[in-house]
């Protein structure tokens, strides 16, 4: 699975990540209302009765599924469906009872035969609003058996589960299982262990095609309608099952060793091309990774226009949110082609790391996750060198480090005892953590060693179930090192390490380490098993030192007889650690720039922003060290100091020194721009064009560059009188900038767009755009639009989000401070936003209250702490938005002054 597209889905407010295009819901809990109950051939209609006790949250193991076939009767211009489930059934031991999942729909009969013929069931009982369990009038003895469940039920409309969409005038179904919606379509055994094979047989519409994780097998015309029967799955879980039904278009794949096919919704299909080119060469470079073939029969890519994540790596049949997959041909932007790559390889990743070999149990998610975003960068560097994968994956690494390094982190390998839902727990350190941490044991054990580790695991488990230690039981056989008690020290306690640097006499150095906080205080004492590998400077070149950091401190000897003008404590930037060297010593390696490697330089920048958030650098330090290296000739480094700045700008900025801070950043970054030049030129660096309009947004927003504003908003202008006559890379900046001094005519001209574009990323840009404009009467209007207007469930907090961010702005645009409008909002409207959310995605509401003061903490807890509005995962949700808080007030009250004197002291240099 894939997270969303962080330009407009998501937003950074005081270093907390806020998604803000990720909402959906689960349909309206329909009662498990009545079962018909009996033996296989006769049944007496009885209702189901609610039992007393407290049903386990996982389902028990006497009783385990061994097969099951699924057959539904489907219409996409309906609001219901029936359907027929059969399940081969092992027992285990004697028992009186079975349990399985079963949410929001009726079951209409339930019976089960044995070796002996029908079994008279006693009763059919809901002991959970998931769960139902079937009493049997005596005991099963241990044996093969088979259950089967007649249903109806209603489509869920909020993409989840087996949806409905209505799109260009025509129904569709799409299916999102993980992790817990299958029991929602089917009644079924609705977790990742119960790993069996699968046989769906769909009856649709004559005209529409039915899509499934296998092809198909046979199919049968029946008047207007027909039948559809696939050919039996491998070995899957529920989660990985997948459907979609509806008047199609395909794209075929050009390049692959199995059938595979773009899908999209009429009239979309022109947009899928880059997909279908760039499947093929990704699927070989997996398969040369893996050392064998794609392990499935067929490969979908299927584009929903409703779809709460990135994508699903369902087996066979991956679905991604269309923005994710389409792009207009019109108008191909460098960045959206790059994230569509970067998503399909990381879904395709999955069909070995996840499909093949699944986890047992949620509790190794992360692995899934982790594993998937590693793999994906190591395919974009193999097919895509341009994009510079391994490079660019720093920020996303940085962002998960800002997150664990407060005290609200959780570990990122927890304990699940029972049902989990995706809405907590696939978040940074999911993803990116997961990513570093395993770029870090790469970086160590080398490739070819890492890699038999991957295959070992995958020939050992394919088909079936794992977990994360196997995987690093397969590594310590390859290498001999002890890999899996270093990675229980990343996964299993929070936070991050900080390693310290200490010359001694004579070449040595003293090496410690503890865990690195930027706010909350340490609690406890944590070790970490830390792969360290150092650099310093030789007499003809860059030495490398490595070693094992496994206790609070070594001293190592580097053999030169005198302390080294400087370290670089993380080689290559490939350790998840933070680290802290001497001022001297910083002194020299930040002099010493050109001697590092672009991703320690990336990494030096961010490292200084973690080392002052912590209070162990001071503002007007860090901004004297920042300075020289953010005038880098790569781009990339270039982003690194703007994302590190923009991370500490609200925190840093006084009303005093408003004016100089955003001369500052003109002075610093205005070089670049001149380097880079405000248009793309031709045979440019893929770079060069991804980080213009992040360098163009900052000089905008941040700095109040009026020639930079006069030009996005010419842009703007051009762009809706013809997409194709900007560039494409300059769209989504043109849009959102161009919208802050915008009129009436221009907010609903916005509005008109948004309601009438075919292309997806345009749409939703288009409804980021209405939350940029500062006029007050259209922030209202904006706002009142976010709750009436024509939202999918993905697209619920765009609005109110992209106006947080807004407002993060210098010199008038935006002014500086948090907008207590939006907050004001949220607790006004709280109800009608967690209705169009679903449970387990509610708690993201929370993050539109971030801000700087400890005052906004406590107003936060007063509203977030009555029971009224309570929401799933909201404690969690809110203890980590006030760590971010409490870390920018902190951050605020301690180097404001101090930056401020440092900017009105040398404004005339800027």
């Amino acid at each position: 699975m894939s997270l969303p597209r962080r330009t407009v889905a998501a937003l950074a407010i005081a270093g907390v990540v806020a998604w803000v295009a990720v909402a959906a819901s689960t349909s309206a809990a329909a009662p498990l209302a009545a079962a018909t109950t009996g033996a296989a051939t006769t049944a007496a209609t009885a209702p189901v009765s609610a039992s007393p006790d407290v049903s386990p949250p996982r389902l028990s193991h006497d009783v385990v599924p061994t097969s099951q076939a699924v057959e539904l009767t489907l219409d996409p211009e309906q609001d219901h469906y029936d359907g027929r489930v059969r399940i081969a059934l092992s027992v285990m031991v004697p028992t009186t009872e079975l349990r399985f999942h079963a949410r929001a729909m009726t079951l209409d009969t339930v019976t089960m035969r044995g070796p002996a013929g029908p079994v008279p069931v006693a009763g059919v009982e809901r002991i959970a609003p998931d769960q139902a369990r079937v009493r049997f009038a005596a005991a099963l003895a241990p044996g093969d058996y088979h259950l089967t469940i007649v249903f109806h039920n209603a489509y869920n409309t909020r993409a989840v589960a087996l949806y409905r969409v209505v799109t260009g005038g025509h129904g569709y179904l799409f299916t999102q299982f993980e992790d817990t919606e299958a029991r929602e379509a089917f009644p079924c055994w609705d977790e990742p262990e119960f790993k069996i094979p699968w046989t769906v047989s769909l009856a649709v519409p004559a005209a529409d095609l039915a899509v499934g994780n296998t092809t198909i097998a046979r199919e049968t015309r029946l008047g207007d309608r027909k039948r559809v029967e696939f050919k039996g799955t491998k070995p899957l879980p529920s989660y990985l099952i997948a459907i979609a039904v509806g008047p199609f278009e395909t794209v075929p794949i050009p390049g692959m060793g199995v059938p595979g096919r773009v899908i999209t919704v009429e009239g979309a299909s022109a947009m899928a091309h880059e997909a279908a080119m760039a499947a093929g060469p990704i699927i070989r470079s997996l398969e040369r990774y893996f050392g064998r073939p794609y392990p499935y029969e067929k490969l979908d890519l299927i584009a929903a226009p409703e779809f709460q994540y990135g994508a699903m790596e369902n087996a066979g049949a991956i679905v991604f949110a269309d923005r994710r997959l389409l792009i207009d041909p019109r108008s191909v932007d460098p960045d959206l082609r790059r994230s569509i790559t970067s998503v399909i390889a990381h879904e395709m990743a999955h069909q070995w790391f996840g499909d093949l070999v699944t986890m047992k149990w949620w509790d190794d998610l992360w692995l899934n996750e982790s594993f998937a975003s590693w793999m994906a960068t190591k395919v974009m560097d193999d097919v895509y060198p341009d994009t510079h994968g391994g490079v660019t994956a720093l920020f996303s690494v940085n962002r998960a480090l800002a997150i664990d390094s407060r005290s609200s982190t959780r570990a990122m390998r927890e304990k699940i005892t029972g049902s989990t839902t995706l809405g907590q727990t696939a978040n940074e350190l999911t993803y990116d953590k997961g990513q570093a941490v395993l770029t870090m044991f790469e970086g160590w054990l080398g490739y070819s060693k890492f890699r038999a580790g991957v295959l070992d695991y995958l020939a050992a488990h394919e088909w079936r179930n794992a977990e994360g230690s196997d995987l690093w039981r397969a590594m310590g056989r390859v290498s001999g090192d002890d890999i899996d008690a270093a990675m229980s020290s990343f996964l299993d306690q929070p936070g991050v390490p900080l390693v310290t640097i200490e010359p001694l006499p004579a070449g040595r150095l003293k090496i410690a380490q503890r865990r690195f906080f930027t706010s909350g205080d340490a609690a406890g004492h944590a070790l970490w098993r830390i792969p360290v590998i150092l650099r310093t400077p030789g007499r003809d070149s860059v030495l490398t030192h490595r070693l094992w950091l496994t206790g609070p401190d070594t001293t190592i000897d580097l053999g030169t007889g005198a302390a080294p003008a400087w370290v670089e404590p993380n080689a290559d930037a490939r350790g998840y650690y933070r680290w802290q060297v001497p001022d001297a010593m910083l002194d020299a390696l930040a002099a010493a720039k050109r001697s590092l490697t672009v991703r320690e330089r990336i990494e030096l920048i961010a490292n200084l922003t973690a080392l002052l958030r912590a209070g162990q650098l001071h503002g007007d330090r860090y901004l004297a060290l920042v300075t020289p290296l953010a005038d880098d000739p790569s781009p990339e480094v270039v982003r690194s100091a703007i994302e590190s700045l923009n991370g500490v700008r609200l925190a840093l900025e006084t009303p005093r020194a408003r004016t100089q801070l955003a001369t500052y950043l003109r002075g610093v970054f205005e070089p670049a721009l001149q380097r880079f030049g405000m248009r793309p030129q031709p045979r440019e660096a893929l770079g060069v064009t991804l980080v213009r309009p992040v360098l163009l947004r900052l000089l905008a927003d941040g700095a109040g560059d009026t020639r930079v504003v006069a030009y996005a908003d010419s842009l703007g202008r051009a762009y809706r009188r013809d997409p194709a006559s900007i560039p494409a890379s300059l769209a989504e900046t043109a849009i959102l900038v161009g919208a802050e001094d915008g009129d009436r005519a221009e907010f609903d001209d916005y509005r008109h767009r948004f309601e009438t574009t075919q292309v997806p990323n345009e749409r939703v840009t288009y409804l980021a755009g209405l939350g940029r404009f500062q006029a007050p009467d259209l922030r209202s209007a904006a706002l009142a639009y976010a709750l009436t207007g024509p939202m999918r469930p993905q697209e619920a907090l765009v609005i109110p989000g992209s106006m947080a961010l807004s407002n993060l702005g210098s010199e008038g645009r935006g002014g500086g401070d948090y907008p207590d409008a939006v907050v004001d909002w949220v607790f006004q409207n709280f109800d009608a936003l967690r209705g169009r959310l679903p449970p387990n995605f509610g708690s993201r509401i929370i993050f539109l209250g971030g801000g700087c003061s400890e005052e906004r903490i406590a107003t936060l807890r007063k509203f977030f702490d009555d029971p009224a509005h309570k929401v799933q995962g909201g404690d969690s949700t809110l203890r980590r938005l006030s760590a971010a808080i409490e870390e920018c007030s902190k951050l605020n009250a301690r180097e404001s002054a101090r930056v401020e004197h440092w900017l009105l002291e040398r404004s005339s240099h800027f």
